[in-house]
């Protein structure tokens, strides 16, 4: 026996017979990889290829989604506030508009107030001067009849 059978045998005792059955196996292997590569495996690939180009064309819409949601509430965070804004001054002058018709109303009831007080006290006055002017007409006749009644005769 050869040297190498030698080291074959006490190796496990398994003996490899080159022959042609190995060249034939070897060719199945060969087709059968070539077949799986062009059947299954590259496909596979492109399909993970194609899916992961998805994936990331998904995240980079859903970041512009995010960008342009961010944009539209700085947007409308800006457009409420200056909404607010408005409506503060737009308060503000209504308050000093209001108190302004206020002022002017009272100064005017103030003024009619007034004007009728003194039309109050003028009349009270002229009533009063007739009166005055009446009764002192009336004072010797009244004067007379305390006198009478007092003395219990007549004057």
């Amino acid at each position: 026996m050869d040297p190498l059978q030698n080291s074959l045998r006490t190796m496990g005792g398994v003996v490899i017979d080159l022959d042609y059955s190995f060249v034939i196996q070897l060719g199945i292997v060969l087709v059968l990889m070539v077949l799986l590569k062009q059947l299954i495996f590259e496909p596979y690939l492109k399909s993970i290829v194609a899916r992961d180009a998805r994936t990331d064309e998904a995240r980079d819409d859903a970041d512009a989604l995010r960008k342009r949601a961010a944009e539209l509430s700085d947007r409308y965070a800006a457009g409420l506030h200056d909404a607010r804004e408005a409506a503060f001054e737009a308060r503000q002058a209504l308050r000093i508009t209001g108190a302004a018709e206020k002022e002017a109303v009272v100064t005017e009831a103030r003024q009619d107030a007034a004007r009728t007080l003194e039309e109050g006290h003028t009349q009270a006055a002229t009533q009063f001067e007739a009166a005055r002017t009446k009764l002192l007409a009336q004072v010797d006749d009244i004067a007379r009849l305390v006198v009478e009644k007092v003395l219990g005769r007549g004057v």
